[in-house]
């Protein structure tokens, strides 16, 4: 009876934007398996999730070759409120991962003239690659007026991260 008298208050989802931060595993129970970070951005309800982690040896400074991994995985999710401080919310996405090789014997370098900054970038060629879909769910927690926290879990990834609640900030 309870259930039947609640519904979601979708009118919540109005004057919420949060950009934020996400760290986890990408590649989750695959061969490809690593932490990677990435970025969250929700606004109206609507959540865009990206998490990555590229070869382990991109930046290595040795000439010689490794074999090497990479994946990534890009949501999409819309917020169901169940008050004011918690939604949960159904995800569906993009994932890939590759194993292939990070020679270090070619390589280029990117100049930062800003801070007199050298970053080597060496080439990663996959030899195996595969592209899935992905599905899963989230959970946004709200404790306070300017921070948000998501956890998620979906086929290929679980993460979680913490987010600035950008619509708060100015109220």
């Amino acid at each position: 009876m309870m259930l039947k008298a609640w519904r979601p208050d979708f009118s919540l989802n109005r004057g919420y934007y949060s950009l934020g931060m996400l760290g986890g595993v990408v590649g989750f129970s695959t061969g490809q398996q690593a932490i990677g970070f990435g970025a969250n951005i929700t606004a109206w309800g609507v959540s865009l999730d990206f998490l990555g982690r590229g070869p382990a040896h991109a930046h290595t400074p040795e000439n010689r070759t490794w074999n090497d991994k990479q994946a990534f995985t890009l949501n999409i999710g819309y917020h169901i409120p169940i008050n004011k401080f918690l939604s949960v919310y159904p995800l569906v996405g993009y994932s890939e991962r590759s194993t292939g090789v990070t020679d270090g014997t070619n390589y280029d370098y990117d100049y930062d003239y800003e801070d007199n900054s050298v970053t080597r970038w060496n080439e990663y060629t996959a030899n195996w690659t595969v592209h899935q879909f992905n599905y899963g769910a989230g959970i946004a927690i709200k404790p306070a007026k300017w921070i948000s926290l998501h956890l998620v879990a979906t086929r290929f990834a679980m993460y979680g991260g913490i987010g600035l609640n950008l619509g708060n900030l100015w109220n």
